[in-house]
Parts: C-alpha cells; structure tokens; sequence
C-alpha cells in the first residue's frame, strides 16, 4: 500500500465504515439498569414510538437492545451505543465523546452576527430533546420581525414543518466522523440558517426529487421509528413546498469544505428578491413540479408568487431569465409561447414524456 498512498487513503477515510463505527460504537460501559435509566430518556422513546412503558425491567431492556440503543456487557450490566446516547441522553455532557455534538441555538439582534441576543446549548439528545429545541426556536422566533402572536398560540410566518424537516435533518445527516460541534441553529430577523458538519450525499441543485442516499442509516431509523423522520427522500420536496405556500424564496443550501448551511429567507415580495434568489426560487419550482409529475407554467408561477393575470408579462420575465441562467429548458418547444411549459435543466435527459 505505501506504493499507492492515494488508494491507501482513499481507504483508511472511506465514510461508511466510520459510520456504521460511530453508531455502533460505545458511549457509555458496563452500566448497571439504575444508571443506565438515569443516562438516557427511556420513558421518552417509548412515549415516541407510541408503545406503553413496560412495567417489567427486563422488557424495557430488551427492546432497548433490540433497537441497538443498549448492548449487553458484563452479566447484568449493560453498555449505551452512540446512537442510543446522540438520541436519548438526559444529558449530553454525561458523555465525554458525544457532549461536543449538543445543538445549539443563536439568536441575533437585527440581521448580521453583531450583537448576539440569545445564545443556547440543547443538554437532551436529539430525539429526547427535539421538542424543546423546536420550541427555543419558536419562541426565538416570536422576537422577529413580522410575527405575532395568534389564540394565545405562538404564530410565526415560518412554516413548522418546514423548519422541522430542516433541523431534523441536519441533526441526522450530519457527519459524525469529525470533530466539529454539532447543528446550530442561527435566527435573524430576515432569515434562519441551520449548518451542520459534513456535505450532501446528493448533489444540492438535485435535492428535490433525489433518492435518498443515508450517511447514518441507524441513527435514521430510530428517528423514523420515533416519528421525527421520514426515510423517503422527500424531505427537501416538502420544504419547499412550504416555503411556496408561505411566499418565501426557496430555501439554499450551501456547502463549504466539509459544512452544510441550509439558508431560508423571511417571506417577502418578489420585488424584495435579489436576481439569484429569483432564478433558484423558479428553478426550485421547476424541479418540484416535476417531482409532482407536472411542469412550470406561466399560470403555476403566478400562483407561486401570488401574481394576478393582469401582471403576467412579469412571470414571462420571470421564465426568459431562468432559461437564459440554463436551469430551465422548454419542454416540447413546439408548442405555442402562450402554452409553453417547462422543466428543470437535467429533465431535458430524463423520462419527462408524461402529460
């Protein structure tokens, strides 16, 4: 191997392996079951995965195992995997190899990093403690620009679920292999912006209607199997489903080095909206319309950006621009301008004969 330096390294760093490793691997040993019940949230994980507590130990145990949260160690003792303490800890800090991977929350006072409002680090796990974190962001939110309150419910402008879809997300998909911190979660008046370490398994122009490729196949099931994730790849395709029906420019993702941030935007006209954030909100479209077997219109785009027919000659500006920026073509030229529908840029190869 030391004649092939580049194949031996390609080796020693391939990703799957180290994951598989990391939720596998053992955060905390040779636990009795009282100390164990102190270290993660068990009544939690079965409120979670709709199951009454069992009122036998060994019972509570067993499925524990059966999920790969525990493993057996010493005769009764028992071990915690990573998976089990990244998602149920009561406390993250109790765990010396995982307490760095908390999430954390920051809250700004108008719209740079200047003057910071609000800072807090989530002590639970991802799972234990995603309840909490969504409502320190709520509750964050509530502070912005925009927002009021409705009922005596806390009313914000941002869409729950895409919000929970986005920091769900980024508290599963990120790459636990490095030592960086876990997801933050920063909040401006005009936007949020969720980073967590480690890129995209999929290319970011093709999240929407991508299939789903899985950095951390354990830690997503259990998710899934506590009802805070789906495994179907349409995460990305509801968000931006959401931010359609809430008049807001459609979510960007942007990667730098081994980093993920997730950018979404306060809901705004679309006279507020920048030339960039123009092209990709249409180009967004194109591909989930597409996903939805369907095609980018002059009409599906007036309902996106809440535009009457009598100002249609503006969506018409709308399109010319983004085919000229080449993210979206004509989907069968032939037909009349009038009528001309369109689909995303690497459609044009694809299977896009339906009706």
């Amino acid at each position: 191997m030391k004649e092939f330096p580049t194949i031996e390294r390609s080796i020693w760093t391939s990703p799957k392996p180290v994951h598989v490793q990391f939720e596998s691997a053992i955060s905390a040993q040779n636990l009795t079951s009282d100390h164990l019940f102190d270290l993660i949230d068990v009544p939690n994980f079965f409120e979670r995965i709709d199951s009454p507590l069992p009122t036998d130990e060994h019972q509570i145990l067993q499925v524990l195992a059966d999920s790969e949260l525990i493993t057996t160690a010493n005769p009764g003792y028992w071990n915690i995997t990573n998976a089990g303490a990244i998602l149920l800890a009561t406390r993250l800090q109790d765990f010396q190899s995982l307490k760095h991977k908390a999430a954390r929350l920051i809250r700004y006072q108008g719209n740079s990093r200047v003057e910071i409002e609000l800072k807090q680090t989530l002590s639970k796990g991802y799972a234990s403690g995603f309840e909490e974190l969504m409502n320190l962001v709520t509750d964050s939110l509530s502070k912005a620009k925009g927002l009021g309150k409705g009922s005596g419910k806390k009313k914000t402008a941002w869409p729950e679920l895409a919000l929970r879809e986005l920091i769900a997300n980024a508290l599963i998909h990120q790459d636990y292999s490095t030592p960086d911190s876990g997801p933050l979660i920063e909040i401006f008046d005009d936007r949020i912006e969720v980073v967590n370490s480690g890129l995209p398994l999929v290319n970011e122009q093709r999240l929407v209607n991508s299939p789903p490729k899985i950095r951390n196949h354990r830690i997503l099931s259990l998710m899934r199997q506590m009802n805070l994730a789906t495994e179907t790849g349409c995460g990305w395709d509801r968000i931006v489903a959401e931010a359609e029906r809430c008049s807001m420019p459609a979510p960007l993702p942007e990667t730098d080095e081994d980093t993920t941030r997730v950018v979404m935007l306060s809901p705004r006209a679309l006279t507020d909206m920048d030339y960039s954030t123009r092209i990709w909100s249409v180009y967004q479209h194109a591909c989930l319309k597409f996903a939805n077997r369907e095609h980018l219109s002059n009409g599906s785009l007036r309902e996106r950006f809440g535009i009457e027919l009598k100002n249609s000659a503006i969506v018409s500006r709308l399109i010319k621009e983004a085919v000229e920026a080449k993210v979206i073509v004509p989907y069968q030229a032939e037909i009349g301008r009038k009528h001309m529908r369109y689909i995303p840029n690497w459609a044009d190869s694809d299977q896009s004969s339906f009706i």
